[in-house]
């Protein structure tokens, strides 16, 4: 089972990592006072789960 929680992790950290980029760019357009456009995270990945 060791491969598929490494390849879930290395999955999750990359999605991780690309809403972190866009979240930065859009703290520096904030700050900067441009509102160039950024576009919104990732959606959830489970949509299908429920909020408690």
């Amino acid at each position: 089972m060791k491969p598929v929680f490494s390849a879930n992790h290395r999955w999750a950290m990359a999605r991780g990592e690309e809403s972190l980029i866009l979240e930065l760019r859009r703290r520096r357009h904030a700050e900067a006072g441009t509102f160039d456009h950024v576009p919104p995270p990732p959606a959830a990945t489970f949509r299908f789960t429920k909020s408690r």
